[in-house]
């Protein structure tokens, strides 16, 4: 889960969907997961970083469970201002 990195075909994507969310869940707290199966990889993303473990058997496309701890407000004008580059035909708003 890089920002700008797609894996559809032709282009398609600016490469931020799993990238922001990676980055909503670090912030919003200890009880905050993120789980991505692909292939034979399993990605777990929480407040202490991301981790990546191989799994014994191929899993037939991709899985993503996230959970959040919605007594916690996440500050998306933080989170958005670590990223670089959204693209310039990107619009983003934060609501109170």
């Amino acid at each position: 889960m890089q920002q700008g990195w797609t894996s559809k075909k032709g282009g398609e994507g600016k490469g931020n969907g799993l990238y922001l969310v990676q980055k909503i869940v670090q912030h919003n707290g200890p009880n905050s997961r993120l789980v991505l199966i692909s292939g034979n990889a399993v990605s777990l993303s929480s407040a202490n970083g991301t981790t990546y473990e191989e799994i014994p058997y191929s899993w037939p496309g991709t899985s993503i469970s996230c959970t959040f701890d919605l007594s916690r407000r996440v500050d998306m004008e933080e989170i958005l201002g670590h990223i670089d580059d959204l693209g310039d035909d990107e619009v983003w708003e934060v609501e109170e």
